[in-house]
């Protein structure tokens, strides 16, 4: 997976706690195939932005999130790219 990534906080520990059990479970049962994708969470809401290579891919990414205890809320900014920009990605 590349640039995987929690956005710098200042947020409770709890906050802070979930970022980290997203990643794992994104590492453990995600697609490998995301691009500069960043989570962010507060107050047991998690956003997640960046690209991924399919919709498959997207789907199996906030499956994962779903399963993580304590994810209340999923705010999807995460986007599908198109073939010919997932080539330049790539390069």
């Amino acid at each position: 997976m590349s640039a995987l990534a929690l956005a710098p906080s200042t947020l409770p520990a709890t906050d802070e706690r979930l970022a980290q059990l997203v990643t794992l479970a994104i590492r453990e049962r995600g697609p490998r195939s995301l691009h500069g994708l960043t989570i962010v969470a507060s107050e047991s809401v998690v956003t997640l932005r960046g690209s991924a290579r399919s919709f498959y891919d997207k789907q199996l990414l906030l499956h994962a999130v779903q399963r993580v205890p304590g994810v209340r809320e999923i705010i999807d900014e995460v986007h599908v790219l198109p073939s010919s920009s997932l080539r330049e990605a790539l390069d």
